[in-house]
């Protein structure tokens, strides 16, 4: 009776020891993700995995906690920290709960990115295939919205940016009727935005290839009957 009575007082001590360990990696984990020092975000990332909790809760806590503070973001959109948090579970993922290919982690940082940064919305189809070949629906919606929002200030000589119109147009292809908004679209930036355009293009090359990189993509077959000048030039 005493040894047993030994032991679960150490299992008890073991358990609170543990309990609290886990909660102070995620309160320093909600630290470090509204940070102003860039250098201090990874650590977030970091913490969040040693606090066991699923990515997805981590990161409506984070949005809790930066709204709570009274927080906009800067020019209303996202606090860094927050955005390098997303752009770390999409891209470097590195326990179970951080699979993007899980509905809920997928509709969550959709909602979150299509609501607040756009830019990061199609910065992550362009870098991540697993990212945009999920949810791409969801995500081609919030990113034909954007064009559609930026569509003004684009004809008052403000160009819709690069990034934007190549993820939507790289999300319009299977269908002809979105393939052809997509053309359209590209042709209406000619030839303000070709340097632009080239750019992204060449710092996204992998794109123009197929998943062997033996043949031409869907989107440089795309781009060479839309934009054979971009074409040849990238």
């Amino acid at each position: 009776m005493c040894m047993s009575a030994q032991l679960q007082t150490v299992l008890y001590k073991f358990s609170f020891l543990l309990r609290r360990y886990l909660e102070t990696c995620h309160l320093l984990g909600l630290h470090y993700v509204l940070e102003r020092d860039p250098l201090q975000h990874r650590l977030a990332a970091a913490y969040f995995r040693m606090s066991g909790r699923p990515a997805v809760a981590c990161l409506h806590a984070s949005l809790e906690e930066h709204f709570r503070g009274g927080g906009g973001g800067e020019a209303g959109g996202l606090p860094p920290g927050i955005v390098s948090y997303v752009e770390e579970i999409v891209l470097r993922p590195a326990v179970p709960s951080e699979n993007v290919l899980d509905a809920g982690l997928a509709d969550a940082v959709i909602d979150l990115l299509g609501r607040h940064s756009t830019g990061t919305l199609a910065a992550l189809v362009l870098r991540s295939r697993a990212f945009r070949e999920f949810k791409t629906r969801k995500t081609r919606k919030f990113l034909a919205e954007a064009v559609a929002a930026t569509a003004t200030y684009a004809e008052e000589g403000d160009p819709i940016p690069a990034e934007l119109a190549l993820s939507l147009s790289l999300l319009s292809l299977d269908e002809a009727s979105e393939r052809e908004d997509a053309r359209l679209l590209l042709l209406r930036m000619w030839p303000s935005s070709v340097a632009s355009l080239a750019g992204v293009l060449i710092e996204h090359h992998h794109l123009l290839f197929d998943r062997q990189g033996a043949a031409f993509s869907d989107l440089a077959t795309f781009l060479q009957d839309s934009l054979p000048d971009v074409f040849v030039e990238v």
